[in-house]
Order: structure tokens, then C-alpha cells, then sequence
């Protein structure tokens, strides 16, 4: 019984070399497919995981001591509502009262259109205190609807 899984093994074996030899093009095609694919796999894995290393730090890079309070909605039975903006009393009272708060940096963004070189292009303007200079991060957005504040919690 063994002899012949042997012999089987074997006869199996021979085929499959007689038949590389006689397809050597197609055998040298599929070969090369094959690196073709395997590359591609990792190219793509490798650029997916250098993405997701460069977000990372990004994030990172804001700090672990930051916090970011805006406005989300009320919520009244099946609807829903947009919630009142934050002020800038509101900013003066997280100062004021949270004393685990080292800087409070209001932020304002707005869809603005510029002009450059008789061409128009319609972006986002960021604003904030200088406060937000001190944190060296990107803050999130006040307009006529939302608001966002972005608090640290690092010592004073």
C-alpha cells in the first residue's frame, strides 16, 4: 500500500516535469505572473501601512492632553436639532472654571473665496487666539452654526 502511494507520488511528479519542459513560454508566463501578484500584494500592504503610520503621528503629534468640545445635537423624541453654538462666554467660563485647563484656543473656520491671479478658488479659512500657537495643533471649527473649543489639559 505504501509502495504504491509511492509510485503514484512519483508518476504524478514525472508528468508534471515532462509537462514544465515541453511548456517551457507558458511555464516562464505563469512564473512570472506569480511575482507580478505577489509584488503587487505587498506594494499595496506596505503603501496601506505607511498611510496608516503618517496618520498616526498626526493624530500623535496633537497630543494625548488634548481635548476638543464642540456643540453636537438635541435630541427631542424621533428628531433632532442642531444644538446652540458655543460663545465665546463659553470659552471664558471653561477658563475660568476648569482649572485642569492650561489653555483654551477658540477656533473659527469658514468657506471663503479667494482671488489669485484672475482665477477663483473656494477653500476653508481657519482663525483662532494666539493660544493655539502655544498648543502647535490643528484646532476644529467655529461658524454661525457649530463651534468647537480645544482645551488642554496640561499644567499651567
Amino acid at each position: 500500500m505504501l509502495g504504491s502511494t509511492f509510485a503514484m507520488l512519483g508518476s504524478a511528479l514525472y508528468m508534471a516535469m515532462r509537462e514544465l519542459r515541453r511548456n517551457v513560454l507558458r511555464s516562464a508566463l505563469t512564473t512570472l505572473g506569480i511575482v507580478i501578484g505577489v509584488g503587487a500584494v505587498i506594494a499595496l500592504v506596505t503603501l496601506g501601512q505607511g498611510a496608516t503610520d503618517k496618520i498616526t503621528a498626526d493624530i500623535a503629534s496633537m497630543g494625548v492632553n488634548m481635548l476638543m468640545v464642540s456643540p453636537g445635537t438635541e435630541r427631542h423624541g424621533p428628531t433632532s436639532a442642531s444644538a446652540p453654538p458655543l460663545t465665546l462666554d463659553d470659552v471664558h467660563a471653561i477658563d475660568r472654571d476648569v482649572k485642569a485647563v492650561a489653555v483654551v484656543a477658540p477656533t473659527s473656520t469658514r468657506s471663503v473665496l479667494v482671488v489669485y491671479a484672475n482665477k477663483n478658488y473656494n477653500t476653508m479659512l481657519t482663525g483662532s487666539s494666539g493660544c493655539q500657537m502655544r498648543r502647535n495643533a490643528t484646532m476644529a471649527t467655529i461658524d454661525s452654526r457649530d463651534a468647537t473649543m480645544s482645551v488642554s489639559s496640561t499644567e499651567r
